[in-house]
C-alpha cells in the first residue's frame, strides 16, 4: 500500500503529472535550480531557529523507528520536532508539536515567508488529517512565519522575529477534503502518466517542474499579460498567434506583440521614443544595483527580506565619452556604508537611468531612512532617476525576440544581439547567492576571487547593456 507524504500531497494538488512521476519515474523530474535550493536553505534556517523557542524540545530522528519513537515521546509531554505520524495512506512529519493542557497539542508549521499562503493551509490540513487520525488531540493549528516588521538590533529576538498565526479553522475545514484527495491521487499513481490540463489540473504550469519545459517556445504562453486566459486555448491545441480565434479579446500591447512576431520586425513608435529621450540631461548615469535579501536579517537596523545593496555599476555618458565606475563591498560585514561611499563618486547633476528603476528607488529610500545624515543627497540622487525600461514597458519599442518580456535580460539580446552568455554569473539571483557565500566565508580563496570577478563582470554587463540600448534608441531617431 502506497503512502502519500505531505510533500507528495502538495505536489499532487499542484499537478497530477508531477505526482505520477514522483512515484513512477522520479528520474524524469528536473532537479531544483539554485534559486529554489536557496529558498530551501532559508526554510531550514528558519526552522532551526523556531526549534530554539522550545529549549526542552526533543528531535525525532528521520529513520525507520521514527513512528515508534514518536509514539513513545508523546507520552512524555515534551515539545517534539519532526514528530512522525501515519493514518491510512497519509504520512507526515510535524515541524513542531507542543503539549497543551492535560492531553492536547498545538501543531506549528514553520514557513520562511512573511505571510500565510493558500498552499500553507493545504499543508497543515493534511497534517491535521494525519495527526488527528493517528489519535492525537490537537488544540490549535498554527503557521509560524517571519515578522517583516521586526528590526534586528544585533541580537536575534526569536519571539519577535517569528510569529505564529492561528489557522485552526482553515485546517479543520480543509482537512475534510484530504481523504478524498488522497484516494484520487492513488488512482492517478496507478494509471498511465497523465497529460494535465493547464490551469485547472496543473495549477501553475509556468512554475511547474514538469510542465514548464513543455511550454518553452509556445507563443500563446508568452503573450504579454494574457496569463490564465491562455490555458483553455492551449488545452484545445491552439498554441500559435495565427490560430487565435477571432473572438479573443486582445489589448493594444498584445496586438503589437502578435504583429511583430508575425512580421518578424520590431514595432517602433518614434515620436514617443524621441520625447522620452529628449528629457535626459548629461551626464547620463546608467546605474544598476545588486542586493541580498536574507530572510533572517544579518545587519543592525534591517528586517526580514529587506534588500541590502552590496554592489553597483555605473556607466556615465558625457559628450560622447563613456566612463565606468563600480563598487563591490569587501564582504566583511554590513555592506551599505561602503556602498554609499561609492555612490558619492557619481556626478551630482544629470539624469540617472536604471532599468525598472522602482527597485533602485526603493533601495535608496531604505538607505536614506537607515542613514539620516546621508539622506539629503541620497534622496536627490533618487529624484534624478528615470526608468530606461519605460519604452519597452509601453511597447514603444517591441522586438519579437523579447517574447512578451521587457526585462533587460529580454531586451538587450533582442535589440543589440548582446547577452549574458559566457558570464560566470548571469542573473540577479546568482549574484545574491555569490555574495552571501562571500559574507559567510564558505568559499576558499580561489573561489572567492572568482566570485568577485564574476560579480563585477555581471553588474558591469547590465550597465554596459543600458548604454548599448540607449545607443540603439538614439539611432532610431
Amino acid at each position: 500500500m502506497k503512502s502519500i507524504s505531505k510533500s507528495k500531497y502538495i505536489a499532487g494538488l499542484s499537478c497530477p503529472k508531477l505526482l505520477w512521476l514522483h512515484f513512477n519515474a522520479p528520474e524524469k523530474i528536473p532537479p531544483f535550480d539554485a534559486e529554489a535550493q536557496a529558498r530551501f536553505d532559508t526554510g531550514h534556517e528558519v526552522g532551526a531557529l523556531a526549534k530554539q523557542l522550545y529549549a526542552d524540545g526533543v528531535e525525532v530522528e528521520r529513520n525507520a523507528d521514527s513512528l515508534k519513537v514518536t509514539h513513545d515521546l508523546v507520552k512524555k509531554r515534551k515539545p517534539l520536532f519532526e514528530a512522525t505520524f501515519t493514518h491510512k495512506n497519509a504520512y507526515c512529519k510535524a515541524d513542531l508539536l507542543v503539549p497543551h493542557g492535560k492531553d492536547e497539542w498545538v501543531l506549528i508549521e514553520v514557513k520562511s515567508s512573511t505571510e500565510v499562503k493558500d498552499e500553507h493551509l493545504e499543508d497543515v490540513a493534511f497534517q491535521y488529517y494525519c495527526i488527528t487520525g493517528a489519535g492525537i488531540k490537537l488544540h490549535k493549528v498554527c503557521i509560524m512565519v517571519l515578522n517583516n516588521e521586526y528590526i534586528f538590533d544585533g541580537k536575534l529576538d526569536l519571539k519577535k522575529l517569528l510569529v505564529a498565526n492561528d489557522v485552526t479553522e482553515d485546517a479543520v475545514t480543509k482537512s475534510d477534503e484530504v481523504e478524498g484527495n488522497i484516494e484520487n491521487m492513488l488512482e492517478i499513481i496507478k494509471g498511465k502518466c497523465p497529460k494535465p490540463k493547464y490551469g485547472s489540473e496543473c495549477k501553475e504550469p509556468k512554475e511547474c517542474l514538469v510542465c514548464a519545459p513543455d511550454l518553452e517556445g509556445v507563443e500563446l504562453a508568452e503573450l504579454h499579460y494574457f496569463g490564465k486566459k491562455a490555458w483553455p486555448l492551449i488545452n484545445q491545441g491552439i498554441t500559435t498567434f495565427n490560430n487565435l480565434p477571432a473572438d479573443v479579446k486582445l489589448g493594444p500591447k498584445q496586438k503589437i506583440q502578435i504583429d511583430a512576431t508575425e512580421s518578424g520586425k520590431p514595432h517602433i513608435e518614434l515620436k514617443a521614443i524621441k520625447n522620452f529621450l529628449k528629457a535626459f540631461k548629461e551626464p547620463l548615469i546608467c546605474l544598476d544595483f545588486e542586493t541580498i535579501n536574507p530572510g533572517v536579517p544579518l545587519f543592525i537596523g534591517t528586517w526580514p527580506y529587506q534588500q541590502i545593496p552590496f554592489q553597483f555599476s555605473a556607466h556615465i555618458i558625457e559628450k560622447g565619452k563613456v566612463k565606468h565606475i563600480e563598487v563591490l563591498s569587501n564582504a566583511n560585514g554590513d555592506p551599505r556604508k561602503e556602498f554609499l561611499e561609492g555612490l558619492k563618486q557619481l556626478p551630482k547633476v544629470g539624469t540617472v537611468l536604471a532599468f525598472n528603476a522602482s527597485f533602485e528607488k526603493r533601495v535608496l529610500h531604505d538607505l536614506a531612512e537607515a542613514f539620516p545624515k546621508e539622506a539629503k543627497w541620497i534622496i536627490q540622487l533618487s529624484d534624478r532617476m528615470d526608468d530606461l525600461a519605460i519604452p519597452f514597458k509601453e511597447f514603444w519599442y517591441y522586438h519579437p525576440g523579447q517574447h512578451g518580456q521587457y526585462s533587460i535580460k529580454a531586451v538587450l539580446p533582442a535589440m543589440t544581439g548582446k547577452g549574458y552568455e559566457g558570464l560566470g554569473i548571469a542573473e540577479g539571483g546568482a549574484a545574491t547567492r555569490a555574495f552571501i557565500a562571500l559574507l559567510k566565508g564558505t568559499l576558499n580563496a580561489k573561489d572567492a576571487k572568482k566570485a568577485r570577478e564574476d560579480l563585477l563582470k555581471y553588474c558591469g554587463r547590465d550597465t554596459e547593456g543600458m548604454v548599448d540600448i540607449l545607443n540603439k534608441l538614439n539611432a532610431l531617431i
